[in-house]
């Protein structure tokens, strides 16, 4: 399969199978409420043997550091669970950027393309 991360695309790389995450997922896993948030995309590995997911996420007023800092304990959470190297290293490396009232949270071997492509749309 190709891959093509040029000026901020991302689709065509290759993933685990995702799952969408729901509001109740979400406030399970990270301690975010739909309260703290406008609207949201979130998706997860359908296997626990993968730690690849991502959150993008339109924060209500006032609360991207509330959601930023709910995501910051997710890698740990998952840390306590992982016993491959290469989960670890996903997991060291996270990405979590804002612009405006957006965040994107992302655990993902793509993660620098992915934070492009955030960068690039969310002007």
């Amino acid at each position: 399969m190709e891959e093509r991360t040029h000026g901020g695309d991302i689709y065509g790389l290759e993933r685990p199978v995702l799952m969408d995450m729901d509001e109740l997922l979400l406030s399970d896993l990270y301690g975010i409420e739909s309260s703290d948030l406008v609207e949201f995309i979130g998706k997860m590995p359908t296997m626990s043997a993968h730690v690849t997911e991502f959150l993008i996420a339109q924060c209500a007023p006032g609360r991207v550091d509330a959601v930023k800092a709910a995501c910051e304990t997710r890698p740990e959470t998952l840390k306590a669970s992982s016993l491959y190297p290469e989960t670890v290293k996903l997991l060291d490396n996270y990405k979590l950027v804002a612009s405006g009232d957006y965040i994107l949270f992302c655990i993902d071997e793509h993660a620098d393309a992915m934070v492009e492509a955030f960068n690039t749309y969310a002007k």
